[in-house]
Order: C-alpha cells, then sequence, then structure tokens
C-alpha cells in the first residue's frame, strides 16, 4: 500500500561480512596494502560471493560490506545493486576496534553507494567540521 501511495518502496539491503573481521587492515588503495591475497582474504571473497548467490535474487536491494569487496559485489550483481559500506573514517584517525575501514574517497572509489559514518563524527571535537572535511573529501 505504501509504494501505491508513495510511488516508492522501502529498500532493504543485507550484511556480508562484519568489518571487525579481516587479515589486512588497510583498504584496497591503501599504503600497507598487500597486492596478492591472504588465504583468510580470499576465504571472505568467497563467502561474500556465496551471500550474494543469495541475495542477488532480489530479496534485498544491496549489501552491507565493507570497501573490501565493493568492487566484487558491483561486478557480481550490477551497478544498480546497492553497496552500504561502514568503517568509513577520515585519512589518521585511529581504527579502534573496527578493522575493514577505509577513507570516505577510497569508499567512492571502490563503488560504495552509502557510506556510513560514525566515530569519526560523534568523537569529534566539532563534529560539523569533521562533517565538512568529510564533504570537501567527496567533493
Amino acid at each position: 500500500d505504501a509504494v501505491t501511495e508513495t510511488g516508492r518502496r522501502n529498500q532493504l539491503a543485507s550484511a556480508s561480512v562484519l568489518h571487525s573481521r579481516t587479515a589486512s587492515r588497510a583498504a584496497p588503495g591503501e599504503p600497507g596494502r598487500k597486492e596478492s591475497f591472504t588465504m583468510l582474504e580470499f576465504i571472505l571473497h568467497l563467502v561474500v560471493s556465496a551471500l550474494l548467490l543469495i541475495v542477488v535474487a532480489k530479496i534485498v536491494d544491496g549489501v552491507v560490506s565493507s570497501v573490501n569487496e565493493c568492487r566484487a559485489v558491483k561486478l557480481a550483481c550490477g551497478p544498480d545493486f546497492l553497496v552500504v559500506t561502514p568503517g568509513i573514517r577520515l585519512a589518521g584517525e585511529a581504527v579502534q576496534d573496527q578493522k575493514r575501514v577505509a577513507t570516505p574517497a577510497v569508499a567512492r572509489a571502490a563503488g560504495a553507494d552509502f557510506l556510513v559514518v560514525g566515530r569519526s563524527i560523534t568523537r569529534a571535537e566539532d563534529p560539523a567540521a569533521a562533517l565538512e572535511r568529510i564533504r570537501a573529501e567527496l567533493g
């Protein structure tokens, strides 16, 4: 009924692999990133691919996934399949308990549609200034 009234429908995204799991802390394109996959990274990519086979049947509109899998998701599911990317940090900020993190620019370049930014804003001395830094980084 809501779709009929508004002309819009809700969108649903499913989680892939928790962004606190990784074998390498560096995101694609960032210093320290290994060019070859470790076994754990390879297994994580296989898990994400298997999960995508389930959700690509249009059960959901997208997936919550780290920046590390953004390109693979877009290749497997098409450019319109949404990728919500958590673990977004401004450059130089502490990783803390999250291991699969990236800067806003790296996430956008990897194909993320929505960026989940929390601590970079909520723990900033000046949250409005932190938000402006993120906006500036994204252009």
